[in-house]
């Protein structure tokens, strides 16, 4: 069974302060959505793995949008996404409902996940145990997969956490 990789998106694929509003019909300003993704266009294809994405913009504005702003290479791997970490429960109050952790795990007993490695800017509720967190390639938010450190650490993370 091929892996998943469980992506984040702000702080990972592109800056923190990435904003969605061309998705409102606003034009877009500042760099491009995804712009550092392109160094997990190899990982993927060599691993033939498949992504779901783990991001509070996936629950606002729904995987379909958020899949279309991504390069193609990356929309055709996109198999779905986590649960939430946050709701909005009314106008301007968000709820905190999970930990990223707790998605993430979540969608791996659901799906009976094997192989699956995590890429995230937080360690939100991971477990301390190595056996867990080897699962984990947290990134810096300021450089995200731009960093070719971060590309190293998921190969060796893919190949740990391999059945």
């Amino acid at each position: 069974m091929a892996p998943v990789v469980f992506l984040n998106l702000d702080g990972v694929t592109h800056p923190l302060s990435m904003q969605y509003a061309v998705l409102r019909g606003y034009p877009h300003a500042g760099p491009p959505h995804f712009c550092w993704a392109t160094p997990l266009r190899d990982v993927l294809e060599r691993w033939d793995a498949s992504v779901v994405f783990r991001s509070t913009a996936v629950s606002m504005f729904g995987i379909e949008a958020i899949k279309s702003l991504a390069p193609a290479w990356l929309q055709g791997r996109v198999t779905g996404a986590t649960g939430d970490v946050v709701r909005c429960i009314a106008l301007f109050e968000l709820r905190k409902v999970n930990t990223v952790f707790g998605t993430i795990r979540n969608c791996v007993q659901q799906n009976k996940l094997l192989h699956w490695v995590s890429l995230d800017d937080s360690d939100d509720g991971w477990p301390s145990d190595p056996a867990v967190k080897r699962h984990l390639v947290k990134v810096d938010a300021s450089s995200g997969l731009s960093d070719p450190k971060v590309i190293k650490r998921l190969e060796a993370a893919l190949r740990e956490c391999a059945p």
